[in-house]
């Protein structure tokens, strides 16, 4: 793969193999040729060789302490780096393992899990961006949600309709008729002076936003005037998983705090060392070895057997022909 996709010589991609894959793959506990699929995976997304090895290790490393299949760990990372470098930023390992270490925090300290955490991501990752909001905020409404009881693809989901009806709010307050009365009665519920000004408090620190808005929701005294403000900004399809997120705003709060804390955290690096203890894992450094000791035996034999081959070809074609009668 990655002599075909990645735009290496044989002796290059030889090389990539043997002194950077095979040895890595030993160390991790894998097998080389994932390691190289992530490495090609990585390169298609524009990030240079060098950061290449740091993501095809990033992701194999959270795929095997998660317990998450490699492959959607590959295409999550691959969504989140894309978005982090849409505005020509360069790629930067670090950022990404950031987001890895607040996903590995937040499965830690609330109800929910590292793989509940990915699928959110996989729908919801667009929202952070749409809203302003880091990769580790977005994680922190995620989290929140999940461990609130709203399932990883609608929490996903969720985000990215929560995060159209921010962004739709200053229009909607200029409309005529209920909808428009409706939309500007919600904004002073909330407690803004006017949709703009909510809009400002939520470019000033899109982070911390989202969950002062909850906050806000949670506020509104009269049950029925909560109930009536959460359905006019949710709609029927959400009112049932938002409405979880107010009632259980502390939750939110704690999310919110850890996602800020898991930043002077290597959370991924601590759940490693303890998943390199387990005898599983042991296990699986001697068969990545042993394979990669067959593969050097691989090396002598498959010209010999590429000969051969020729070789069986020949009298084949030659056979057919007639030629062994002559």
């Amino acid at each position: 793969n990655a002599q075909i996709y990645g735009g290496l010589s044989k002796d290059a991609a030889r090389k990539l193999r043997d002194q950077w894959a095979a040895p890595m793959a030993e160390a991790l506990g894998t097998g080389t040729d994932k390691l190289l699929t992530a490495w090609v995976d990585a390169t298609k997304l524009g990030i240079p060789a060098s950061g290449a090895s740091a993501f095809a290790e990033l992701s194999t490393k959270v795929s095997e302490a998660w317990a998450v299949p490699f492959e959607t760990v590959t295409d999550t990372l691959g969504t989140v780096n894309t978005i982090l470098t849409s505005k020509g930023e360069k790629f930067d390992a670090n950022r990404l393992k950031s987001v890895a270490n607040t996903l590995q925090h937040l499965a830690a300290k609330q109800s929910t899990t590292p793989e509940r955490l990915v699928s959110f991501m996989q729908r919801g990752a667009g929202a952070s961006q749409v809203l302003g909001m880091s990769q580790e905020a977005g994680l922190a409404f995620g989290s929140a949600s999940t461990s609130l009881g709203n399932q990883a693809g609608q929490s996903g989901r969720l985000f990215d309709y929560v995060a159209s009806r921010l962004i739709e709010m200053p229009r909607l307050v200029k409309k005529h008729g209920d909808e428009g009365k409706q939309a500007r009665d919600l904004v002073k519920q909330l407690g803004f002076g006017s949709a703009e000004q909510m809009d400002r408090a939520r470019r000033a620190d899109p982070d911390a936003f989202l969950p002062d808005l909850m906050d806000r929701f949670s506020k509104i005294k009269n049950p029925k005037d909560q109930e009536r403000a959460i359905r006019f900004f949710t709609g029927r399809e959400w009112l049932g998983e938002f409405g979880r997120m107010v009632k259980g705003i502390e939750t939110y709060k704690e999310a919110a705090k850890l996602s800020q804390e898991a930043k002077g955290l290597d959370a991924i690096g601590k759940v490693w060392d303890l998943h390199k203890l387990k005898l599983a894992f042991v296990f699986k450094q001697f068969k990545s070895g042993w394979l990669n000791i067959l593969g050097e035996f691989g090396k002598v034999l498959s010209p010999m057997a590429r000969q051969a081959g020729d070789y069986f070809l020949a009298w084949s074609e030659n056979l057919r022909s007639g030629g062994l009668a002559e």
